[in-house]
């Protein structure tokens, strides 16, 4: 549930931020902050001064957070966002149950939580502090970094004649390649995580970036995952990666 509780008496918080006294609003009972903020960055910081976190968006300060460092759980499936505003395209969606570190208790209602050393945004009130009693999660998903140019992997060069395991035929598994990739079985991230025509995890390859353990692998992970390439489709259509 939102917090309405006011982080100082009055009605506006004056904070310096590097010598400059700046106004963070307090939040309002008639404003919904799901949509409040119009920004299409965030980013944080811990201010030394005040002790709290203070949030920008497009480079002005939109509202602070009160660190904290605790635990909590979703009680839903819950979108994972670089930005606060539901108008934003999520990071990934978290199963119920899955167990978070919150590092920052927000009053508007998007709270500050930690993976991987990251900050990420989720709405509070699909938030608890109880733990579940099975079926806890504690691995997560998150949108790569599959910006910049692809440059070719050095070895196991594609030939088309070579045959092999051709997997399995769809055109949503095309078009998934092609957003990817550009189809190319040798392309890799510009971080080096991400390998091939579908643009895999390498970890999941074990060593043999050769086509037919590309489509191999890329089936597995898709039917595990989605169940089809046309349900992988879709996810990406709303994520942008899948």
């Amino acid at each position: 549930m939102r917090k309405l509780k006011a982080l100082l008496v009055g009605s506006m918080l004056g904070i310096m931020v590097c010598g400059v006294s700046v106004q963070a609003a307090e939040p309002e009972d008639n404003i919904d902050y799901k949509t409040y903020y119009n920004v299409e960055s965030a980013t944080t910081y811990n201010h030394e001064t005040d002790g709290l976190i203070h949030v920008i968006g497009n480079d002005t300060e939109i509202f602070v957070s009160n660190p904290t460092e605790d635990t909590v759980y979703t009680t839903v499936y819950l979108n994972l966002r670089r930005v606060p505003t539901t108008n934003s395209t999520p990071v990934t969606v978290l199963s119920p149950n899955s167990e978070l570190k919150r590092v920052g208790d927000s009053e508007c209602g998007w709270d500050i939580v930690q993976i991987d050393g990251v900050n990420y945004f989720v709405w509070d009130e699909y938030l608890t502090t109880e733990k579940p009693e099975c079926g806890i999660v504690t691995v997560y998903q998150v949108e790569p970094d599959r910006s910049g140019v692809y440059s070719s992997y050095p070895t196991n060069d594609y030939n088309e004649s070579s045959g092999g395991y051709v997997g399995i035929s769809s055109s949503a598994k095309e078009e998934i390649a092609r957003r990817e990739s550009g189809g190319d079985y040798n392309a890799v991230n510009p971080s080096g995580k991400y390998i091939g025509r579908y643009q895999l995890d390498k970890s999941y390859l074990n060593g043999d970036y050769s086509p037919e353990n590309q489509e191999r692998v890329a089936d597995e992970y898709v039917t595990n995952r989605y169940g089809s390439w046309e349900a992988a489709l879709e996810f990406w259509n709303a994520n942008g990666w899948y």
